[in-house]
């Protein structure tokens, strides 16, 4: 048999295997378990960095979705949330490769296709320190747009509150606008 019968086999075996193997699953062909990927309206990246020579943030992020869905923490009542559709929060860091000590920690919060609008960022402080935070959004286009508010000062219990305007639109990037400094701004 030459090579090119013996590949046409062996696709042909190929296809009879996978053909053999979809069954029915409680009415739903096992086939379709391939959802389609829904389409790129844009992202939000969220970081939060420590100042100074401390290895973890003085606060915690809470973001209000344009919709009131909420993803972050809450250190006051010790509350988690992850309301706002594919959305998270880390942290991550890098530790030192020779000794094991520990490197500097950041809080991360991702949303993937954020709702266009309005949202509200609160960064609620758990100590006093400084904090550096960075927004990055990208929009349909996937085109970056980037605002940073370095070595901010925040006290024990004050809350720091950040309006981010984001569009779903191609070039119209993200606004972040530093709104209020207070401990009622929940």
């Amino acid at each position: 048999m030459n090579a090119s019968k013996c590949l046409l086999l062996l696709a042909t075996s190929l296809l009879l295997i996978c053909a053999a193997s979809v069954r029915q699953v409680d009415d739903v062909r096992a086939s379709n378990v391939f959802q389609p990927v829904p389409r790129f309206e844009g992202s939000l990246d969220i970081r939060l960095h420590p100042g100074g020579d401390t290895l973890d943030p003085p606060a915690q992020l809470l973001l209000k979705s344009p919709d009131g869905k909420r993803t972050g923490f809450e250190p006051v009542t010790g509350n988690g949330f992850s309301e706002i559709p594919h959305s998270s929060l880390e942290s991550e860091g890098i530790d030192d490769d020779v000794t094991g000590a520990p490197g500097p920690r950041s809080l991360v919060l991702f949303v993937g296709n954020p709702e266009e609008g309005a949202f509200r960022l609160q960064v609620i402080a758990t100590r006093s320190g400084t904090y550096t935070l960075e927004v990055q959004g990208y929009d349909v286009g996937r085109q970056p747009s980037n605002k940073a508010f370095t070595n901010r000062e925040i006290s024990e219990g004050e809350t720091h509150l950040y309006l981010i305007q984001f569009s779903t639109q191609a070039g119209e990037g993200i606004t972040v606008t530093y709104a209020a400094s207070s401990e009622v701004q929940r």
